[in-house]
């Protein structure tokens, strides 16, 4: 914060620049927190019934980039085309169960927190080796960070997921 020159502090207001700088912060950030929401990152929405979402998305497995997977029916899939289509049909599909985990049941896959089966594939889970004899681990990258909850991240519009399984 650059304070400007010509604001001065009154005389006797027992405030030194350096405190009243301090003072200035702390109700800058509060006023800050009030307007997001007290500080924490609101709980993800998932698409709603007539909503029509896209989400690109890529599986590397052990730095070789897969083909994307063929297209698949329901309200959230794809058409072989990279991208994820999220437009829920019904409730069912909808909200927090719009999810990462459904999207790969549509395409008859499984995707768990530690472990991915593609149709055609062995499962590949956490603790495999990759060719080159390296210990993998699934990780998930959403728009460049990390998410936890592979199969339970809840897709957002404009996500570009990543689904990695890589040597440590």
């Amino acid at each position: 914060m650059k304070i400007q020159p010509g604001i001065r502090l009154a005389k006797g207001s027992g405030l030194s620049r350096g405190r009243a700088i301090g003072a200035a912060l702390v109700v800058l950030l509060a006023g800050l927190g009030a307007v997001r929401g007290g500080g924490a990152e609101p709980a993800a929405r998932g698409a709603d019934v007539g909503d029509h979402w896209h989400a690109r998305y890529q599986i590397v497995f052990c730095g070789w980039v897969l083909s994307p997977l063929p297209g698949s029916p329901g309200g959230i899939h794809t058409h072989g085309d990279g991208v994820i289509h999220i437009h829920p049909r019904s409730r069912e599909e909808a909200g927090s169960h719009a999810t990462l985990g459904a999207f790969f049941r549509s395409a008859s896959a499984r995707l768990t927190g530690s472990s991915l089966e593609l149709p055609g594939w062995a499962p590949m889970r956490n603790g495999d080796q990759c060719p080159d004899h390296r210990v993998g681990r699934w990780r998930l990258w959403v728009n460049g960070r990390v998410e936890p909850a592979m199969d339970r991240y809840i897709l957002q519009d404009g996500d570009e997921i990543r689904l990695e399984f890589a040597g440590e």
